[in-house]
């Protein structure tokens, strides 16, 4: 069975927005700060205000689970968007996929450091082409293809290490430092799942 998705040609502009995972309007940190301070609200209710701020129109579904034998608190996020679509080339489809993936890693690391959370399991999971050679019709289905679980305290020793890198940025000089928070970040990652090599870009 072939897995596939297909480029579609964009201005550099939005490639760039679109990578860093916002529409220009974004997501409001200064929104995440003042949830932050407002200390009348549970985590539930918090989690609920927080998550459209980070992950936009790209949500599917969020819940929070407690481990029976620990009793920690895990937020398990789902996201992908409706698009079987790609910026991407076959060569930058792995890399921009995982920095993408990170880069939310990053922007739930912040607006959930102030809470009672001890893991962020996130979840990419993409509407793509079928393909199957016994079935030759081309159809679309949603796959997850990639999932990572973040120790939080492992993350929040990263993101006192770069305190001064807004994962919220966009700005261009920027750039080097967010991207070695990042790469900073994946090394905290339990990867659980990874499809990306099953996919095709054409």
């Amino acid at each position: 069975m072939n897995l596939k998705v297909y480029t579609t040609p964009i201005c550099l502009f939005l490639t760039f927005i679109y990578f860093l995972g916002c529409t220009p309007s974004g997501a409001s940190k200064e929104k995440i700060i003042t949830i932050h301070a407002n200390k009348q609200i549970g985590v539930e209710e918090a989690t609920a205000q927080l998550i459209p701020l980070i992950f936009e129109y790209e949500l599917k579904e969020w819940k929070i689970t407690t481990d029976p034998v620990s009793k920690n608190q895990i937020l398990e996020i789902s996201y992908g968007g409706s698009s079987a679509l790609t910026f991407s080339s076959q060569k930058e489809y792995r890399t921009n996929t995982t920095m993408l993936h990170a880069l939310y890693s990053a922007k739930s690391l912040f607006a959930f450091s102030p809470y009672s959370i001890s893991d962020i399991r996130l979840s990419l999971v993409k509407p793509l082409y079928v393909k199957d050679e016994a079935h030759p019709d081309v159809g679309i289905q949603e796959f997850e293809i990639f999932r990572t679980s973040m120790d939080m305290a492992k993350a929040k020793e990263v993101l006192k290490k770069h305190s001064r890198t807004d994962p919220f940025s966009t700005e261009k000089s920027e750039e080097k430092d967010r991207k070695t928070f990042l790469e900073d970040l994946v090394r905290t990652w339990k990867l659980e799942l990874d499809e990306l090599n099953k996919i095709t870009v054409e």
